[in-house]
């Protein structure tokens, strides 16, 4: 069996929610709701901090509770409550709040979602960020997103409005990391792992690698494409069987700056009947949150480029474990 990289920065607890494959919808966000609704996310924090797990419970909507067996719910509970204690409290600059669209038993409803970034105490780049989903007073998904300090992220993910045009270019380009997994088809040695690989480094080794005209071949696609579709992603997306697939991650300087940790993600190849919830789609988010998609079956072109540049020989240029 493949040591597997991680494709995106996953779920490492557990989300639980009704629905998790909610369909984020776009609507103004009422400011006598937050106010509402901002105690009921931080007395659901204070809870797990102090164990009181059968107090939060009672929070808890009704039909999201009955789903889940106590054992299951108590156990993510309590690692939840392991990374609060070892966890410096976000400001309140950092906390995300943005709307939260979900499809119930009892049919579609409007919540707020409250992201809360935490970073781990004496480990740098390691953060989680606590999401909590409210609705008319109730708690409809709570669950804890860890990503995990070998990832490299660059800066805690914030919600941030979706752009209107791009203009990327590899001379404004200061870092960049390659994920590849070739997937159940490929068990090709990439120096010390089978069948995957990570590549990193500045402009320099990107050029040095041989890639870079193709990075600005994507880029040039990317800056004018029609996107058949925006998005503000809400739970992590998990990974289903063994795909071929690529994760591109990237820092820029100079009129991009902002852009810090741009990411494109595709994948190539699927099990069949083994589809991922982004099947179909090339996925750009200049944060962990704020997404932009393509068809891939409209831009032929953008797959072949991503397929080359997953495919390419890296000899030399190897992350090692």
């Amino acid at each position: 069996m493949k040591n597997r990289l991680i494709i995106f920065p996953i779920l490492i607890i557990s989300f639980i929610g009704i629905n998790l494959g909610c369909t984020p919808q776009t609507y103004e966000l009422n400011q006598s709701d937050i106010i509402a609704a901002r105690p009921i996310a931080n007395k659901a924090l204070e809870l797990i901090r102090n164990a009181q797990f059968d107090s939060l419970k009672k929070q808890l909507d009704p039909q999201f509770l009955s789903q889940y067996k106590p054992e299951k719910l108590d156990t993510i509970l309590q690692e939840a409550k392991v990374i609060l204690d070892s966890s410096i409290y976000p400001k309140e600059s950092e906390i995300i709040i943005t709307n939260s669209y979900l499809q119930t038993e009892s049919g579609e409803k409007e919540g707020i979602l409250f992201g809360f970034p935490f970073e781990q105490m004496g480990e740098e780049n390691s953060r989680s960020i606590f999401q909590i989903i409210v609705i008319r007073e109730k708690i409809h998904g709570l669950g804890v997103l860890t990503f995990p300090s070998d990832l490299a992220l660059i800066d805690p993910p914030q919600a941030e409005p979706h752009r209107t045009n791009f203009d990327l270019q590899t001379k404004d380009l200061s870092w960049f990391r390659i994920w590849y997994d070739g997937g159940m088809w490929d068990n090709k040695k990439y120096e010390n792992r089978e069948g995957y690989y990570a590549v990193s480094g500045s402009r320099r080794e990107l050029i040095n690698t041989g890639i870079d005209t193709k990075f600005q071949e994507v880029f040039d696609l990317l800056n004018k494409a029609d996107f058949d579709s925006l998005d503000v992603r809400q739970v992590s997306d998990n990974q289903i069987g063994d795909p071929e697939w690529i994760y591109l991650r990237m820092k820029f300087e100079g009129e991009n700056e902002d852009l810090k940790g741009l990411e494109l993600s595709y994948f190539i190849k699927e099990e069949k009947g083994k589809e991922q919830s982004s099947s179909g789609y090339i996925i750009l988010a200049h944060n962990y949150y704020t997404r932009y998609l393509l068809r891939a079956e409209k831009n032929p072109e953008l797959v072949r480029l991503l397929t080359e540049i997953g495919r390419h020989d890296y000899t030399g240029y190897f992350e090692s474990d």
